[in-house]
């Protein structure tokens, strides 16, 4: 895959790369990491690839707004995760436009990509994982008998870009636990790329799950909708402002759902509990001032209520599998 980028206002090339056909290696997967600095902010990547698969990991902390042109040329489908940060992308030849808020995700398909990425500077890292799977390789799994997949792989046979969900999807917990299962693998050789790969599919499957219950809800009956439309808000609430002091009785007067539809439709709607959903935010978010803003890990730990360091330790080790400590000196 060869991908260029160059900032739009100075054509000036930020960054060339290009990898074999198919992903092939002959070192069974490969790895690759660097860092950028530059006068429109500051970058780092790593990716890693084994035929069929290349998974990149991305963060993006901007000096000012940017625009960048991309050109890349290898068919690939893009499972797309935006994990912080926004940004909106016009692909091939600025037909095709993809928008992202933080803690969305789609999937889409470009048969090549020229077309123009503008980041926004909103005080957080950029930060996204994106899994490009070519074509062949995505052939194999639409084989199933599924209408997502077969749109999909007809606008492949007609070299059309596509998307899967008109509508892109939320991140969940479970795909966040998936993700860092992604960056935080400790496996080596052939293991490591059997873990990868699974997740990678695990990852596909919540994802296609998701927007088929998005379909669904689409036939449901307006009451229907309009329940689903305040546990979004609840949503919404627990995101603004997750170390805020929630309840239940006070999200539901806030959103004017009654106690048992809103545990029993979030549960449903989301995969996990109000409170599991919450204790999810607020570890991600300590994940984040570990590493992006260098707090201690006592900092960190009193932020997110904690008594006793102790405890936090344990909770961050059990939803990453590494303690706070160890997490750090990965980064």
């Amino acid at each position: 895959m060869y991908l260029r980028l160059t900032e739009v206002d100075l054509q000036e090339v930020v960054y060339e790369r290009d990898l074999p056909a198919d992903f092939r290696t002959g070192k069974g997967m490969e790895e690759s990491s660097f860092e950028l600095k530059h006068r429109l902010g500051d970058a780092s990547y790593h990716e890693l690839w084994f035929e069929g698969i290349h998974v990149s990991h991305g963060r993006i902390k901007l000096n000012r707004d940017a625009r960048i042109n991309i050109e890349a040329y290898l068919p690939v489908v893009e499972m797309h995760f935006s994990l912080a940060g926004t940004s909106r992308s016009f692909f091939v030849d600025n037909k095709l436009k993809l928008d992202f808020e933080a803690k969305q995700h789609n999937i889409h398909y470009y048969p090549r990509i020229n077309g123009t990425l503008e980041v926004t500077v909103d005080n957080v890292n950029n930060e996204m994982l994106e899994v490009h799977l070519t074509e062949s390789y995505f052939r194999r799994l639409a084989y199933m008998d599924n209408p997502m997949f077969t749109r999909m792989v007809e606008n492949i046979e007609k070299g059309k870009p596509a998307i899967m969900n008109r509508h892109n999807g939320h991140i969940t917990p479970v795909m966040q636990q998936l993700i860092q299962q992604i960056r935080y693998n400790n496996r080596q050789g052939a293991l490591k790329r059997l873990a990868i790969e699974s997740s990678v599919l695990e990852l596909m499957m919540l994802q296609v799950e998701q927007f088929e219950d998005d379909a669904a809800t689409l036939i449901c009956s307006p009451a229907n909708r309009r329940d689903t439309d305040k546990l979004q808000q609840v949503r919404l609430l627990l995101e603004q402002d997750p170390h805020q002091a929630h309840t239940l009785e006070g999200l539901a007067r806030q959103t004017g759902l009654n106690d048992f539809k809103l545990k029993k439709g979030f549960k449903e709607l989301f995969g996990t509990t109000v409170f599991g959903y919450l204790h999810d935010l607020r570890m991600q978010d300590a994940r984040r001032l570990l590493l992006d803003e260098h707090k201690t890990i006592n900092e960190v730990a009193d932020y997110c209520g904690y008594a006793y360091v102790q405890h936090f330790t344990t909770a961050f080790k059990k939803k990453f599998g590494v303690t706070p400590g160890m997490l750090r000196k990965a980064s």
